[in-house]
């Protein structure tokens, strides 16, 4: 794909996770729309397939599917790098996934498909420079993981298979920049695990010149590792689906400038929904948040204790969920939790496998868990 600009800096535009019911009722607020427009190259997330078919995914979790009118509505309003590897891409099967794709008509989609299109890193030319994006998830549902038992199927590229780095240390020997676009960590948390950042860091080293990161449908800060950065969620764009939780509704667009001494520069704008109107959100609240949320990613001794807390939170949940999975007894459950418990196994009356293997090939899930238990056990080492 070749663009042509104008001789000022390139500059690229990243906006988090979207999905939408109705998209022509969205209104893009003036400055927002205006900052869109003076982009080069605009990406969101594209978090959730068309409705094609009937849902996959483990009865009883979330199905998010797009409206039919999304991909129109994404393309008439600029963007036109579409990131699909996410843990809903998969959540109606291959026919939607491929339907989803092909429903982008003049938009670069990245992350889905074949094996070989999942994987691939997509360049866009843009005057001298030659710019490299990729995109990639944590393994849940959907996910290309194996390359011996899911070459031949449809799904998403994923962030920890063997020969990613591979991959990006040899896309980058012919591009000039080279971006990956994550999607991976602990729903509405404010911070990544440890393991995401060494991992994104192991990324960066790999030949990444940017990580930008979603999943947690909240902001998670950035930081620069050796002068590259990562920006471990960029939380909501737009999401179409009632929540409560702070910050659901905020999320981060970041612009990075890049010239052809390669070296780039980036700035963040607070963004937030409310209704049907996406705005540049300019009040203290958020940003004395996001300032905090920097401040302590960069505090390691802060940073762990924010964690640990985090994980130790999330084991109730975790416990919990798999012991209604497994049909087993647990004296400690609360009355609210031995309702779900027995209707759990009113409803199905066996082991749901399903939940099992979600928590056991899920990094995030797979890393929370081992922390809290960790801690809880007493083990140092």
């Amino acid at each position: 794909m070749k663009q042509q600009a104008g001789g000022d800096p390139v500059r690229l535009l990243f906006c988090g996770d979207f999905i939408a019911q109705k998209p022509r009722e969205i209104v893009l607020s003036g400055d927002l729309r205006k900052l869109i427009a003076e982009c080069d190259i605009k990406c969101l997330n594209f978090e959730g397939p068309l409705p094609i078919g009937n849902p996959v995914t483990i009865p009883g979790t979330a199905v998010l599917p797009q409206s039919m009118d999304s991909p129109p509505w994404c393309e008439e309003n600029g963007f036109n790098l579409i990131s699909l590897s996410n843990n809903h891409s998969g959540d109606f099967g291959e026919t939607s996934l491929l339907k989803t794709v092909d429903a982008f008509k003049s938009a670069t989609v990245i992350g889905a498909g074949t094996w070989e299109e999942a994987y691939s890193v997509k360049s866009i030319e843009i005057e001298s420079l030659k710019i490299g994006f990729l995109s990639v998830a944590q393994c849940e549902f959907g996910i290309l993981n194996d390359h011996w038992t899911t070459k031949e199927s449809i799904g998403c590229a994923w962030i920890n298979y063997p020969g990613l780095n591979n991959i990006i240390a040899e896309a980058k020997r012919s591009l000039d920049y080279l971006f990956v676009i994550t999607h991976a960590g602990i729903e509405f948390f404010d911070f990544p695990l440890p393991e995401w950042r060494d991992r994104y860091r192991e990324l960066i080293d790999a030949g990444a010149d940017a990580i930008i990161g979603g999943h947690p449908h909240v902001p998670q800060g950035w930081e620069l590792y050796k002068g590259k950065p990562i920006f471990y969620s960029l939380g909501n764009f737009y999401f179409d689906m009632p929540n409560r939780r702070e910050y659901f509704s905020n999320g981060l667009v970041v612009v990075l400038s890049l010239d052809d001494q390669k070296a780039f520069s980036f700035q963040v704008y607070n963004t937030m929904f409310e209704g049907e109107e996406i705005k540049i959100d300019n009040s203290e609240k958020i940003k004395l948040h996001n300032e905090e949320t920097c401040r302590i990613l960069a505090n390691e001794k802060a940073y762990i204790e924010v964690v640990n807390k985090m994980c130790l939170t999330l084991w109730r949940s975790y416990e919990a969920t798999l012991i209604r999975a497994l049909n087993s007894d647990r004296s400690t459950f609360s009355i609210k939790e031995w309702v779900k418990y027995v209707s759990h196994i009113l409803q199905r009356r066996k082991t749901e496998y399903r939940f099992i293997l979600n928590y056991m090939r899920c990094e995030s899930h797979r890393f929370a868990i081992s922390r809290a238990v960790k801690l809880i056990s007493g083990v140092r080492i």
